[in-house]
């Protein structure tokens, strides 16, 4: 088993599953325990007393659950997010601590509440997590919609893209040096 805790994750996974193809690898997110560590001090609970299930790809994890000796966190982790505007922090009257609780909660002058639908996406993440979870033991239809999902892709280069940009969405050209 090779599990790969490095960026960038998913290309050095994929390279080592093609040059070892009987050999299981996987890419562990660092930002799971940064995050679960993060909530810990924000609700005030010692680390060691956490536990939780999360789920995700390439730092677009989510915590199924995340309890605190056993009971469900997510009351507490609600109550921290409302810190954020009940007083408990100042942000010395600039307002940007309830710039960014609205933007989560009710959206910005520029953008509509929860913007980089980091809740309205969560339950069907999920929901498409676990269907792929299911799907995943079928080992031969899995790899086979894989290698489907892998050559519908377009190639992606930053050269092109930049070259993509210029041309269709900022109208510029490039000049040609004398």
């Amino acid at each position: 088993v090779y599990l790969n805790y490095t960026n960038p994750m998913a290309m050095l996974c994929r390279t080592v599953q093609g040059k070892y193809p009987n050999m299981m690898a996987s890419g562990l997110c660092h930002s799971v325990q940064g995050t679960a560590s993060m909530l810990a001090r924000w609700i005030g609970a010692d680390e060691k007393d956490i536990a939780y299930t999360c789920m995700g790809i390439n730092h677009q994890a989510f915590y199924l659950d995340y309890k605190v000796c056993g009971e469900d966190a997510y009351p507490r982790i609600r109550r921290a997010l409302d810190t954020l505007v009940d007083g408990t922090f100042s942000d010395n009257g600039t307002g940007v601590f309830r710039e960014l609780y609205n933007s989560i909660l009710y959206g910005a002058s520029w953008h509509k509440p929860d913007h980089y639908y980091v809740l309205l996406d969560f339950m069907p993440y999920i929901e498409a997590k676990l269907r792929a979870n299911r799907e995943y033991k079928d080992s031969v239809e899995f790899s086979r919609k894989c290698m489907m999902n892998v050559c519908s892709a377009g190639r992606f280069s930053s050269d092109r893209t930049v070259r993509e940009y210029a041309d269709e969405i900022w109208k510029v050209y490039p000049v040609r040096e004398m």
